[in-house]
């Protein structure tokens, strides 16, 4: 009887010796490393979310309230493809967000509401990116086509297979931009000052140099001055180089298709297939030729 207490209390003994001798020695490691994990998902949270309050920023600040869902989610993937690239140091940030307060401002009473049509953009494309043959591609776009975008051929002057041109048909919206004549002149010798130009002669002394097949024009002429599509714009003050000249006896008058550079996804024109009744990714994949809309783990 006596023996079997004894192994008993041995038995005992153990139960609460061994438990306490691990946490004497290994508890506190053990703590160390939880409070240390605790802290790195914290961390992981707050830039989790600062990155989501940065990207709805974005959208919020690039893309019309008013656009179709599906135009917005479109957006949405294009956005997060840039910021994939810019996370793998392809690239620097070129966008700047809206915040929280500015949001607040220009909605008012809308403000929840809006914020919630952005982030759910964002929620619904959770990881979704752009690629071309395995690579990210650069999701390039612009505003208004003015009826077809661009190769990049002619902007670049290399091909990159996945900005081809393509028709956008109902994104066709035109301004016109008016200039007399006189003003024309001015304008061109206040930076070209040993420029061969005549007022009386100026609408013979316009010719078209270079267009590329969208109709956006590359080089164009007046008098002895021949101006890039670039200058050409800036001189001008012209939203996009899709123009067509009409020349009145008084004034010249620059009709402006579309609006930016003319490469990649149309914004409005992606408005416009929305409203037709395509989903996002019919819109992604008629913008960018031949890429897939893949999932990327964090």
């Amino acid at each position: 009887m006596k023996r079997i207490l004894t192994y008993l209390g041995g038995i005992l003994l153990c139960l609460v010796c061994i438990p306490a001798t691990i946490v004497l020695f290994g508890g506190h490691h053990k703590k160390e490393v939880v409070q240390a994990m605790s802290t790195q998902t914290v961390a992981q949270d707050e830039e989790k979310l600062l990155l989501e309050q940065e990207m709805i920023g974005i959208l919020a600040k690039e893309v019309p309230v008013y656009y179709h869902y599906e135009a917005v989610r479109a957006n949405a993937v294009i956005l997060r493809t840039y910021m994939k690239n810019q996370a793998d140091g392809k690239g620097e940030s070129q966008f700047e967000a809206l915040t929280i307060n500015q949001m607040r401002d220009l909605w008012k009473e809308d403000y929840e509401e809006v914020y919630e049509l952005y982030r759910l953009a964002l929620y619904d494309t959770t990881n979704e990116i752009l690629q071309y043959d395995g690579e990210i591609i650069e999701p390039v776009y612009h505003r208004e086509s003015g009826g077809y975008t661009r190769d990049a051929v002619d902007v670049y002057g290399v091909d990159v297979p996945y900005l081809k041109a393509v028709e956008s048909p109902c994104d066709v919206q035109v301004q016109v931009v008016s200039y007399s004549k006189e003003q024309i002149v001015q304008m061109l010798e206040s930076i070209y000052p040993n420029s061969i130009l005549d007022v009386n002669y100026i609408a013979q002394q316009i010719q078209i140099v270079q267009k590329d097949k969208s109709g956006h024009i590359q080089q164009i002429q007046f008098g002895s001055i021949i101006l890039n599509e670039e200058e050409f714009m800036e001189i001008f003050g012209l939203n996009s180089s899709n123009i067509t000249l009409d020349i009145q006896d008084k004034k010249i008058n620059f009709l402006v298709n579309g609006s930016g550079h003319g490469l990649g996804l149309s914004q409005n024109g992606a408005n416009e297939m929305a409203m037709a009744g395509a989903t996002y990714r019919d819109i992604l994949k008629h913008y960018f030729s031949g890429v897939d809309i893949v999932f990327f783990m964090e």
